[in-house]
């Protein structure tokens, strides 16, 4: 069984506390808006008598004053209640118009442009491709990049030689980079300032050597760069060895005094840095 419920004046126009706006009928809209209508009306007229009895009373009075004192003179008597009808006549027209907009409010909203706001949508990012340390697929840097990673070191200037030579091989330029970088710092440490070698390779017969008799000489670094991207794919691919992770136990050993864990560390961050563009 239901509650009962009582409708106060105030929820009968509003409806619920929380819910919309009462929003009468078309039939009860025109019945109000007539009522005003005759309201205004019967307001207006019966201000306008009054105020004109009065007003012609002063100004009869103030016609027989200045005519005893002055003369007779044409006064233009100041017509009554034009502008206060006008007044009354512009806010009769306001009250319909607003009556009428109200009523038709859907079709009135429609007609009016809507400024829809610009939704910023974040940039949808790329998937980051994973960083793989194999070796094998040709140039991966320009030869300015090249350069540019080189700079400050003997070897610098030789970047159209080392796209070329990884074309040629198809071994990434970033591995040479990275070799040559934890080899000797770009040719600025140890024995390749003299023997110009990208990775301090060993000598064998038939290769000038250095001082030593330890590594290969040579008479530019384009010379030992092209060496040693003969020696990776002569004897690392040919067993497989495409790898950072599987050249390196090979290339230096831990039994000759090697890190070959922080080699492999190193050179593999060397090339994702450089295959990101951080120079």
């Amino acid at each position: 069984m239901s509650k009962p419920t009582h409708m106060s004046k105030y929820s009968m126009w509003v409806g619920a506390r929380k819910g919309p706006l009462y929003m009468p009928s078309k039939d009860t809209f025109l019945f109000i808006m007539a009522g005003l209508v005759i309201v205004f009306f019967v307001v207006f007229i019966l201000g306008r008598s009054s105020g004109s009895v009065s007003r012609r009373s002063r100004y009869q009075r103030r016609r027989f004053d200045a005519t005893e004192l002055y003369g007779p003179r044409n006064y233009r008597a100041e017509p009554y209640g034009q502008q206060g009808s006008s007044l009354w006549l512009v806010f009769l027209i306001l009250l319909l118009l607003g009556g009428v907009v109200i009523w038709q409010w859907p079709l009135v909203s429609s007609l009016i442009p809507l400024r829809v706001p610009a939704v910023h949508l974040p940039l949808q990012q790329q998937p980051s491709i994973p960083f793989s340390d194999t070796v094998m697929g040709g140039p991966d840097m320009t030869a300015v990049q090249v350069d540019h990673v080189l700079q400050g070191s003997p070897a610098q200037g030789i970047g159209d030689e080392l796209t070329n030579l990884s074309k040629q091989y198809q071994i990434k330029s970033s591995f040479a980079l990275a070799m040559f970088h934890y080899e000797s710092n770009f040719g600025r440490e140890g024995v390749a300032r003299i023997t110009k070698s990208w990775g301090n390779i060993k000598c064998t017969s038939g290769w000038k050597c250095d001082p030593t008799g330890n590594y290969r000489m040579y008479a530019t670094y384009a010379d030992g760069l092209a060496d040693f991207f003969e020696v990776i794919k002569q004897y690392y691919f040919p067993e497989g060895r495409t790898t950072v992770a599987s050249i390196l136990p090979k290339y230096a050993p831990a039994y000759d005094h090697n890190n070959v864990s922080k080699y492999i560390a190193s050179v593999r961050r060397d090339m994702q840095h450089y295959q990101e563009g951080q120079l």
